[in-house]
């Protein structure tokens, strides 16, 4: 993120929001917390710098042995923009395959039937 440790200890992920990060993401977060709850969400967040980012935050209650009342929580952040990117591209190569005029048939050569693995909609 491009903070040091000293400049997020005591502070809130909050800092790490912006104006692309989802509210509904926030709200889950949100609510795990209040209700002791694990949550997996990927958010938008944003470096020191200001850059965007995917967040993957993967968070625990962390549970008193003797209550059961939740003390912490650990949290395990790890940014996947690249995989994010990835689909987006993909997805977007997908669409224009399906709507292209020309019929695009693709096999899988790699398996002895060589069988039809894809056609678009104009095939």
């Amino acid at each position: 993120t491009g903070y040091t440790a000293n400049e997020l200890l005591g502070k809130n992920c909050r800092m790490l929001q912006g104006p692309e990060t989802s509210t509904e993401t926030v709200a889950k977060l949100r609510y795990a917390v209040e209700h002791g709850e694990p949550c997996n969400v990927e958010i938008i967040n944003y470096q020191k710098d200001g850059t965007k980012f995917w967040n993957k935050v993967s968070m625990t209650p962390v549970r008193d042995k003797l209550t059961g009342e939740v003390t912490h929580f650990v949290a395990v952040q790890d940014d996947v923009t690249g995989r994010k990117e990835t689909e987006q591209a993909l997805k977007l190569r997908e669409m224009a395959l399906c709507n292209l005029a020309e019929g695009i048939v693709i096999t899988n050569p790699c398996h002895p039937d060589n069988p039809i693995i894809y056609v678009n909609t104009a095939f």
